[in-house]
C-alpha cells in the first residue's frame, strides 16, 4: 500500500515551525554568547583596574622611601663627622614626574613639598590675590575668588562684597552649610562659590592646608607661588636656574641672585624642606586591556621615628 501523502499545506507549516525554531535557538545561542563575552570584557578590565591600582600604591610606597632616605641623608649631612660624599638618586619633592618600571607595568610618580604651597587657612588676602592674578585671572574673579576663600574660613556668617556664606550655598541643588572654619583638604575650595568648576582644578598645584612651618619654600614653590610672593619674572627666572644646581641655603644666598633688586615679600619665606610632600602616582597595565588608576597621598616623612612615615591624606581613583 502506499504511504499516505501529507497535505502541502500542512508540509509548509512544520517548514515554517523548524525555520523559526532554528531562529530562536540562534538569537538565545547569540545572546549568551554576547552575555558571556561582556562578562569576559568586564572581568578582564576589572582586573585591569585592580593591577594599576596595586601599580600606583607600589608607586607611593616607593617615592616614601626615597623620601625617608633623602631626609635621613640632608640629617646626616648636618652632623660634625659628616664625610662629604655623594648619595645617588634623591628624591625631592620638586614636583618632577619620574616614570618606575614594575612588574606589570609603568607608574608615574610626582612628589611635591608641600612647603612650597600656599596654605589656605592661614595666607593673607595679598598674597591670594597675587596669585590668582598670576594665574590670569581677571580683576572681579579674582577679587571673587579671594573673597569666597575669607568667607569659607572666616568665623563669621557676614558676606564679603564678592563672596558668600550658608544663605548662598543653601539654595544650591544639592544645598549645604559654608564651613565658617579652616579648610580639611584642597579639595574643599571645589566647594566655594565661582571655585566650582573643572578650570579650578589647576589650583591644587599651588595650595595646601598642612602646617609646613613659618614660611614658603623657596626651593619648592612653583613660579606661580614665587611670584605671588612679589618676585619678578626675572628674579623667579634666576631661583629656578640656581635651586636647579644647588639648594638656596639661607637669605644671603637669596639676595646673591636678587642683587640690587630686593624687595617687600607678601608672606614670610623658608629654604627649608617640612615633612609634608603630596606624592601623585599613576599605574598604568602594559597589556593590551585598558588599565590606569591614580592615588593622591600627603605623606608626613620624620626618619627619627621607628616608622619614618604616616599618612595624613589619600584619596584612591582620584582624577588628576
Amino acid at each position: 500500500m502506499m504511504p499516505p501523502v501529507r497535505p502541502s499545506g500542512e508540509r509548509g507549516v512544520i517548514l515554517l515551525l523548524v525555520i523559526w525554531l532554528l531562529a530562536l535557538i540562534s538569537v538565545i545561542v547569540l545572546s549568551i554568547s554576547q552575555e558571556w563575552r561582556t562578562e569576559v570584557t568586564l572581568t578582564r578590565n576589572a582586573y585591569a583596574a585592580r593591577q594599576a591600582g596595586l601599580l600606583a600604591e607600589g608607586g607611593v610606597y616607593y617615592a616614601v622611601g626615597k623620601l625617608v632616605e633623602a631626609q635621613a641623608a640632608e640629617r646626616l649631612r648636618r652632623t660634625p663627622d659628616f664625610m662629604s660624599e655623594a648619595v645617588p638618586d634623591l628624591w625631592q619633592g620638586d614636583g618632577v614626574s619620574r616614570e618606575l618600571r614594575l612588574p606589570g607595568g609603568v607608574v608615574s610618580v610626582r612628589v611635591t613639598d608641600e612647603s612650597g604651597k600656599i596654605n589656605l587657612n592661614q595666607a593673607p588676602e595679598e598674597i591670594l590675590l597675587n596669585l590668582f592674578t598670576t594665574l590670569g585671572y581677571e580683576e572681579q574673579a579674582a577679587q571673587s575668588a579671594v573673597d569666597a576663600i575669607m568667607d569659607w574660613r572666616d568665623r563669621d556668617s557676614i558676606s564679603r562684597p564678592r563672596g558668600a556664606e550658608s544663605d548662598y550655598y543653601l539654595s544650591l541643588e544639592p544645598p549645604y552649610p559654608a564651613k565658617n572654619g579652616p579648610l580639611d583638604t584642597v579639595e574643599e575650595l571645589f566647594w566655594l562659590r565661582g571655585l566650582n568648576t573643572s578650570g579650578s582644578y589647576r589650583l591644587r598645584d599651588y595650595f595646601t592646608v598642612q602646617r609646613t612651618g613659618r614660611g614658603i619654600n623657596i626651593n619648592a614653590a612653583p613660579p606661580e607661588v614665587l611670584m605671588s610672593l612679589g618676585f619678578t619674572p626675572e628674579q623667579v627666572q634666576g631661583i629656578l636656574q640656581t635651586r636647579g644646581l644647588t639648594p638656596i641655603r639661607n637669605r644671603r644666598d637669596l639676595n646673591n641672585i636678587l642683587g640690587s633688586a630686593q624687595g617687600r615679600f607678601a608672606a614670610p619665606v623658608t629654604f627649608r624642606s617640612s615633612q609634608f610632600y603630596e606624592i601623585v602616582a599613576t599605574g598604568m597595565i602594559e597589556s593590551g586591556a585598558k588599565g590606569r588608576h591614580t592615588i593622591k597621598a600627603v605623606v608626613r616623612i620624620n626618619a627619627n621615628r621607628p616608622v619614618p612615615w604616616d599618612f595624613v591624606y589619600w584619596v584612591d581613583d582620584y582624577v588628576g
